[in-house]
Order: C-alpha cells, then structure tokens, then sequence
C-alpha cells in the first residue's frame, strides 16, 4: 500500500515507468554498437600499391618472368601497372636498351604482418597470399641482389607518341636481379632475421620456426656475379622500378597531402565533402587532403546533418573516412524522454521544496522520490540524443592496422 500522499503515489508510478522506458531505449541504443567502417574495396586496397616507384615481381609466374627477361633485350619496356597487377604491353616496342651493372651482394627483407603491409609491399601476389597470411600469422620475403639491369636511351615522355603504347602506364626503368625466399611464420612481435640459405638459419630473434613458401635462385652464388652478367643460379628477376608516362596510371598528390576515400555508412545518404567549406566531391569519393585545412561532411538537402573531421592521421597511408547520419529513432526518443524528465525533476523539486519547508514529510518524501529517478532519466535522454548525432569514424583503409578515431 502506498503511504504518500495520493498525488505523490501517482507520481512516483509515472516516474518508474519513464525509468524503465528509459532504460529500455537506452539499452536499444547500445545494442547498435559503435560505427564501423566500411571494408575496403578492391580497388582502394589495391591503390596502397598503385602509388609505389618500385615493385617485387617475386610472385609473378615462371612464364611471365621468362617472358619478362626476353623483353629486356629488345627496347625498353612498357607495362600496365594498377597496384595489384603488372601487365606487360609487349605492343609497345620502344628504344633504348638495358646494361648490366654488377653491385655488392646485399640481403633485404620485407615483413608482412596485416592486410595493409600486403598490399603495400606485396601488391602482385596479395590476392594469392591472403590465405597464407592468416594461416602463417606473418610473411617475410628475403632477397640477395647481384645487381641490375639499367634502361639507357630513352625516356617514359616518349611513349606517348606511339600509339601503339596506349595501354601503358609506365616503362621499366630498372630491374634488380638475385635470388629471393618467401617465409611463412615468425614472432609477430620481434624482428625476423631470415638466412635464405635455408630454414631454421636466422640471423636474428625468431619466436618460432619458419618455413620455406616459394624461393627462386642460390644466394650462395650471387658473389660470382661477374661483370658481363650475373651467375645462373641468382638472376631471377626481384624488383622492378618504374617511371610513369606523363598523365597515365596512378595520380600522385601534392607534397603533404594524404589520400582519403570517404564513404557513407548509409546507402541511402548522401554525403558532401567540403574542404575549407568548398564543396569538393559526394561520397564515395577519393581526395588528396592538407591534413591542416578544415574538413567536414555533410548531408546533402539537410545541412543540419553535418559533421567535422578533426584530425586526419598522416602516418598510416591511405585514410577511410566512414559518416553516419543522424539516427532520428534516438533523436526523437531522446527528445521525448528529455521532456518528460525535466518535467518530473521540476515536480520534484517543486514538492521537496513545499513538504520540507513545511514540515510535510509525505510531500517531502514524494518530491525526493520523483526528482532523482527523473533526473536519471533526464541524463540517459540526454545520453541518448547525443549518441543519435551525426558521426565519423577516420582510421586507415585497412581494419587490421591498429589505429582508429571516432569523433
């Protein structure tokens, strides 16, 4: 039986059932989870290679390197470079010629520890490796180099005046030649030093053994190389360099400038980019961004729905900027509860007042009951309209690099 006055007794059912609505709306809110980015495509993963001067063609098939070397002694070579795929254009027959040139055998190595390290590093044989990283846990490709192949007498510019080199985007402009290994397995947490003489010998820390996924050549005779030409056993082809034809293949933006996709988490909303408040492009889109110029979203036909990208992180490559639009179910809800809590904080307050003021313990004790479970309420609307508010999320294009902001 309740023993507060009547108007308190009824008060205080309101208020518990705008608490546990409450709740229930704010425990909705929090099953949605925080914003995710979307997965990047293809073609944004295979842009992380796109870029790069220089390319291992480790992965590319014996044929395709057979093909590759008897090219070399006919011109310079023109190939069709998109990141994830080298194609040669065997069409393009330009002038020039290769010369060897014999160099101090070195050893390098390339870890590979996520998806983005991958496509970096190993763009011609991502696809095929995937699997090979998830089930190694990390990649390391150990090359020995003798020396390379040097293009002389030519430059990119003029193969665009042949028209039969309308495919190429950029000609070889050296090629290292040696023996490589590519090694599943290592401590993902220390630096693997891998002998390519064979596994098991290392020449640093190694937290388990690795093994051999594919090799080519004998770096043991890669010193032999004279200066007429390599040795037989280290002149497979490691690593090609690349001059891009004027106006072709992969833009390259300005001198401190990161490349940002922005994407909609929505496939119903239409996001704006705006770029010190010029409107740049609609997402999805791809721009050079200045890390320090103002950056914001917005929806478009609602500029209310805007947001402001704080800060772009210059150190991790390619960025993906992910925006979500208001969600109108939490704002309206928030709306709602934020009234009636206010309502009930001032009841509240009203009756603590007038029963303790005069000594009416039963008004006291109603006021006290419907002021603090109101302003509970009052604050898990607030809560909630807050969480209802337009949002991006910015982090590298790649899930698997640890680094993400949400503002």
């Amino acid at each position: 039986m309740c023993e507060l006055p009547r108007g308190g007794c009824w008060l205080s059912r309101v208020v518990v059932g705008m608490v546990a609505v409450g709740l229930a709306a704010c425990g909705g809110a929090a099953l949605t989870g925080p914003l995710v980015p979307q997965p990047p495509s293809l073609e944004a993963r295979c842009k992380l290679g796109a870029a790069q001067s220089s390319v291992l063609i480790t992965e590319w098939s014996g044929a395709e390197k057979a093909n590759f070397e008897a090219m070399l002694g006919g011109g310079a070579v023109a190939v069709a470079f998109s990141g994830c795929e080298l194609r040669l254009v065997p069409a393009c027959r330009l002038r020039g010629g290769y010369t060897w040139q014999r160099t101090t055998p070195a050893t390098d190595y390339v870890e590979i520890r996520n998806h983005a390290d991958l496509y970096a590093k190993l763009p011609l044989g991502a696809a095929a490796l995937d699997a090979e990283l998830k089930r190694s846990g990390a990649l390391t490709v150990s090359t020995t180099v003798a020396g390379q192949r040097r293009l002389g007498g030519m430059t990119a510019a003029e193969a665009l005046a042949d028209p039969t080199c309308g495919e190429a985007t950029h000609v070889v402009d050296a090629v290292t030649l040696g023996a490589y290994a590519l090694h599943g397995g290592g401590d993902a947490t220390g630096s693997v030093g891998v002998d390519v003489r064979g596994v098991g010998q290392t020449g640093g820390a190694v937290g388990q053994s690795l093994r051999v996924v594919r090799s080519a050549g004998q770096p043991e005779t890669c010193a032999a190389s004279r200066d007429d030409g390599p040795d037989h056993g280290c002149a497979s082809p490691i690593r090609v360099f690349l001059t891009p034809i004027p106006g072709r293949g992969e833009p390259v933006g300005p001198p401190g400038t990161v490349r940002v996709d922005f994407v909609s988490a929505s496939a119903t909303t239409r996001w704006d980019v705006y770029v010190e408040d010029q409107a740049t492009c609609t997402a999805p889109c791809s721009v050079w961004v200045d890390p320090t110029r103002p950056l914001a979203m917005r929806v478009r036909d609602q500029p209310g729905q805007r947001v402001q990208v704080r800060r772009i992180p210059t150190d991790l490559g390619p960025v993906q900027v992910t925006a979500r639009p208001q969600a109108m179910g939490k704002f309206a809800t928030g709306i709602t509860f934020t009234a009636l809590g206010g309502m009930g904080v001032v009841a509240g307050v009203t009756l603590t007042a007038v029963g303790c003021s005069t000594d009416r313990d039963g008004m006291c004790t109603a006021g006290i009951i419907t002021a603090i479970p109101s302003a509970l309420v009052t604050a898990g609307a607030i809560w909630l309209i807050r969480r209802s508010l337009p949002k991006v999320h910015v982090g590298p294009v790649f899930s698997d690099v640890p680094m993400g902001v949400r503002f």
